[in-house]
């Protein structure tokens, strides 16, 4: 029985490129799944759906920051929030010169 011909059709282009994948395989798969999570974020950004909280609490609440500034909105008790929100949304506040604030949590 005769052994088939082995040839060694690969270049040396297919050579480098192996190499670069094997080398770089993790960096390769955390940008493709963060690109995918981008993604999936881009394409659900329209569809945030604002909650009843958000409109009864958080709303009135950034917009009394607004009137009275970040001195006098720190200096008199406005909500009962937890810091680290107040420090997320002062943030925003400082950021944004609309007059609309949005907080989209998934």
């Amino acid at each position: 029985m005769k052994k088939p011909d082995k040839r060694n059709d690969v270049t040396a282009l297919d050579k480098a490129i192996f190499h670069l994948v094997e080398k770089n395989a993790f960096e390769i798969c955390l940008i493709v799944i963060l690109g995918i999570s981008l993604y999936a974020r881009i394409v659900m950004i329209p569809n945030c759906v604002l909650s009843a909280d958000y409109n009864n609490f958080i709303v009135p609440w950034v917009n009394k920051y607004r009137e009275l500034g970040i001195v006098n909105g720190l200096a008199t008790k406005v909500g009962d929030y937890y810091v680290p929100l107040l420090r997320s949304c002062l943030v925003n506040l400082l950021s944004s010169s609309s007059s609309s604030f949005r907080l989209c949590i998934y």
